[in-house]
């Protein structure tokens, strides 16, 4: 007597695209544990390739990664660099004629003796 042919079965890529179809948020680990159990011989890397072609072929854009967050303060220019130094050098001026009213009597006198 003749054998009667199987159920013809499912290649793992079609296999993998139709578990992914049906579980969308499962990871490839998750999928390839699946599948071993359903009698398919897949490792997740295999299945990951697999999905990866299929979003390449899609076009949908690549999956990446989430980057840390920007630090708050802008980092300083050359201008606010050059600001810092002014203040700083505006400081030891006041501290050394000893008040800021002083400071701006040398400033001003400085500025007569320029023009």
């Amino acid at each position: 007597m003749a054998r009667k042919k199987a159920a013809p079965k499912l290649s793992k890529s079609a296999a993998i695209r139709e578990y992914s179809g049906s579980h969308g948020s499962a990871k490839p680990k998750e999928i390839a544990e699946a599948l071993t159990k359903s009698g398919y011989a897949v490792t997740p890397q295999y299945v990951s390739m697999i999905l990866s072609n299929d979003r390449k072929k899609a076009g949908k854009p690549k999956r990446t990664r989430r980057t840390k967050a920007k630090s708050a303060q802008p980092k300083a220019t050359n201008k606010q660099q050059l600001a810092m130094d002014d203040l700083r050098a505006a400081k030891q001026l006041i501290q050394a004629t000893g008040s800021l009213a002083k400071a701006k009597a040398a400033l001003d006198a400085y500025a007569d003796l320029v023009s």
